[in-house]
């Protein structure tokens, strides 16, 4: 093609490709290091085009995302308790946080957890493999934002930007849900049982496919991982265990009987009270100005996120047999498998006792182990970012989570462990 020799003259001059690109990156919020390299160096023309190539790129490097100081806030779905903490859903500016070389996370007001790189099997479609996750929490998947070209990090509960986050309702751009629950179903049915969905063993791979599975198959959208099929079943196992109990105890007196029923009496109470007192079975924990060291419920609202398991009567049942298992010489930690048995546990009932002195009992035993699998986290040194433990740390007025058994009593554990382990919802760190 023959053209003006002044025109390819000017094509070629580095001047003129250097002044393009000025014109298409001034309202960019991010070029790449080597791109604006490439622009002073030349040839500039490839610059230009390089830097439209990279905006489709959807694997971040350690260089960036250790660079940038990131605006950091919940989606809807991580559920209103968390909302309500968030300073961008209440019209201000979001949280900055700083992922740093070191693996540490920080700005975070209640810990600095752990991020590293890790892969995803199945990434929701026009998402590369590669992601980040900060702590055990679903996997970060990074895209570019096509009007500013800044980087943006999204899972199904929360969003990072590397540029100022605008405010709530100025750019629905930012705020439609790119990443939803169900496209990481897996990982938090993962999450909420306990387990670490990057280290899983092909059993446990195996019953989270098939936790996903039947919660898909039973509802749509993200209101399908609400149902809890197996609760009433498990509440009938609870009263055979008890009538078995009983059958086991029927020659052991009228005093024991008693004493039993008078426990369970004052439970009956307590959860009676404590339902006319707060009303709402789901709700979210906070302090009680008016009475320290207590807990008080308040009205949740808000979307759910995933499945509401069968968690709930398994720790009922896992606080009858470890009542007390947690002392102040663990900072509230149990370790994974870790089963304390033994007459030795305070504030037990000799029938508790003599339940913990049996473990060579089938149920009991897997049930027990099936149940600290579930809890590995529930109570660790880092756990402070559940409602529960939010309001020990409050109550102790430390940074750390401290003794939970001279934070609260055994029945408010209890009790805070059932309503904060809503399914969804980033319950336990």
């Amino acid at each position: 093609m023959t053209v003006c020799r002044r025109w390819y003259e000017a094509a070629q001059s580095s001047q003129v490709w250097r002044a393009q690109c000025d014109l298409f990156w001034k309202d960019k919020v991010y070029i790449a290091r080597h791109i604006r390299v490439m622009r002073d160096r030349g040839p500039s023309y490839r610059a230009l085009r390089l830097s439209f190539e990279d905006v489709e790129r959807k694997e971040i490097t350690k260089d960036e995302i250790t660079t940038f100081d990131w605006c950091f806030r919940f989606k809807a779905a991580s559920g209103q308790h968390w909302l309500d903490l968030d300073p961008w859903w209440s019209g201000g500016d979001s949280r900055v946080i700083r992922l740093n070389e070191d693996g540490i996370v920080t700005g975070f007001e209640l810990a600095n957890f752990m991020w590293n790189f890790c892969e995803s099997l199945n990434p929701p479609p026009g998402f590369g493999r590669v992601g980040a996750r900060i702590h055990v929490f679903p996997m970060l998947h990074f895209y570019r934002d096509p009007v500013t070209w800044g980087w943006v990090a999204e899972s199904a509960w929360t969003q990072l930007t590397s540029f100022r986050m605008p405010r709530r309702g100025l750019c629905p751009r930012l705020e439609r849900d790119t990443v939803t629950v169900q496209m990481q179903a897996d990982q938090i049915v993962a999450y909420n049982h306990g387990l670490d969905w990057c280290n899983l063993t092909a059993e446990q791979r195996r019953m989270v496919e098939a936790e996903v599975q039947r919660a898909g198959e039973a509802g749509d959208g993200e209101h399908a991982f609400e149902i809890d099929e197996g609760l009433d079943d498990d509440d009938d196992d609870d009263n055979d265990d008890g009538d078995d109990d009983d059958d086991d105890e029927g020659g052991g007196g009228d005093d024991d009987d008693d004493d039993d029923d008078d426990d369970d009496d004052d439970d009956d109470d307590d959860d009676d009270d404590d339902h006319d007192k707060h009303g709402n079975e789901d709700a979210c924990y906070r302090l009680d100005d008016g009475n320290e060291g207590e807990l008080a419920v308040g009205d949740s609202g808000g979307p759910h996120g995933s499945a509401q398991s069968s968690r709930r009567s398994h720790l009922r049942r896992v606080d009858r047999l470890q009542d007390g298992a947690v002392g102040a010489g663990t900072n509230g930690a149990v370790p994974q498998g870790a089963v304390q048995a033994g007459p030795e546990r305070q504030g037990q009932s000799p029938r508790h006792q003599q339940q913990a002195q049996q473990p060579d009992e089938p149920q009991q035993h897997q049930r027990a182990q099936s149940l600290e699998q579930q809890r590995w986290r529930a109570h660790s040194p880092t756990c402070l970012h559940c409602p529960s433990c939010v309001a020990i740390v409050a109550i102790n007025g430390t940074s750390s989570p401290g003794p939970l058994a001279a934070a609260t009593s055994t029945e408010a554990r209890s009790t805070a462990r059932d309503k904060a382990s809503r399914a969804g919802e980033p319950h336990a760190c």
